[in-house]
């Protein structure tokens, strides 16, 4: 947990910012948040939950958020960017994180600041319209997967227990987010192919190579999001559909990764059943001003930053690299 604080500034009031999770999505939202003046505050760690020192740092949190709102009039955002499961998560993977979400709106429910809040809350495009072709604003998700079926119990958590008075909320939904690797915690395909073909290990993969997902690049999110946390009153209770609408095969991610490296990708596919089925979008669906980073750009600069996180990491290791 984080929080971030922009000081009132010409009789404007200042924004607080409660940030939950700060793996690739949320670390790109901090930087972001860092970039339009925001300033850190207080940064706090602990298991999640159900731990007293889960609870106590809820309310250590409550005490920093009371004494900001204090000096002004600053508007409360949280921002949930947090989550330790993923696509192919079972219902026992994701229950420690169902829980988490669950005590966490509870405390913020609870507070007095909530009223007037902002809530965002980053779901799954492709986790709500898995198997569906060119989803569009008459698609109704359905999700096939625990995961999916999670986040759509999340937003109607959200939409239940603030939708009906002054707070708001404000739900994204992105398709397959990529970005440069994080050491130590998990990747995605992109940045796995990246990372594995860097140390010359295989990319295992549980899809077939004509998948078409739609992908984005993690600081085109961030950047979006950014925006909103520093809007105030913009769209109350909005659903904003983070998608390219350019959808791309794995073949064609494979081929672009092979180009950034110049060499070929040893690939080591596996029988994962269910994980082929195609997730597309309309380009009716991108929200005003959405743009996003053509792929092939995108992937030049993961690869950058995935070099120099190896290079800091593994400074031993990079002639062996080289060399290659």
């Amino acid at each position: 947990m984080r929080i971030l604080h922009l000081p009132s500034h010409d009789d404007q009031p200042g924004n607080i910012a409660l940030l939950f999770g700060r793996g690739l999505l949320g670390s790109a939202v901090e930087q972001r948040l860092l970039k339009l003046c925001f300033r850190p505050f207080v940064e706090m760690q602990s298991p999640w939950p159900e731990t007293r020192a889960f609870r106590h740092h809820l309310d250590e949190a409550l005490a920093y958020l009371m004494q900001l709102a204090g000096e002004n009039t600053s508007e409360l955002h949280c921002i949930w960017t947090a989550g330790s499961g993923g696509f192919s998560s079972s219902w026992e993977d994701l229950d420690t994180e169902r829980r988490a979400f669950d005590e966490i709106t509870d405390w913020l429910h609870g507070m007095e600041q909530s009223d007037s809040a902002v809530f965002h809350y980053v779901s799954s495009a492709g986790g709500l319209f898995e198997g569906q072709v060119l989803a569009d604003a008459r698609s109704t998700p359905d999700p096939r997967r625990p995961y999916g079926k999670m986040k759509c119990e999340q937003e109607a958590r959200l939409f239940d227990m603030f939708g009906g008075g002054p707070a708001r909320i404000r739900v994204y939904r992105p398709s397959t987010v990529y970005g440069p690797h994080r050491y130590r915690r998990r990747a995605g395909l992109i940045s796995h192919m990246l990372w594995n073909a860097i140390y010359g290990s295989p990319v295992v993969l549980e899809r077939k190579l004509h998948t078409l997902r739609d992908y984005i690049c993690v600081d085109d999110v961030a950047e979006f999001m950014g925006a909103m946390v520093g809007s105030p009153g913009v769209d109350l209770n909005g659903v904003y559909h983070l998608v390219s609408a350019r959808p791309a095969s794995i073949a064609e991610v494979k081929l672009h990764v092979e180009r950034l490296l110049a060499r070929q990708l040893n690939f080591c596919l596996t029988s994962a059943a269910g994980n082929d089925a195609d997730i597309t979008f309309s380009p009716s669906l991108r929200p005003d001003g959405w743009s996003t980073t053509p792929l092939e750009q995108g992937l030049r600069r993961v690869y950058r930053e995935t070099m120099l996180t190896f290079r800091r990491e593994n400074p031993a290791q990079m002639r062996l690299v080289i060399d290659r």
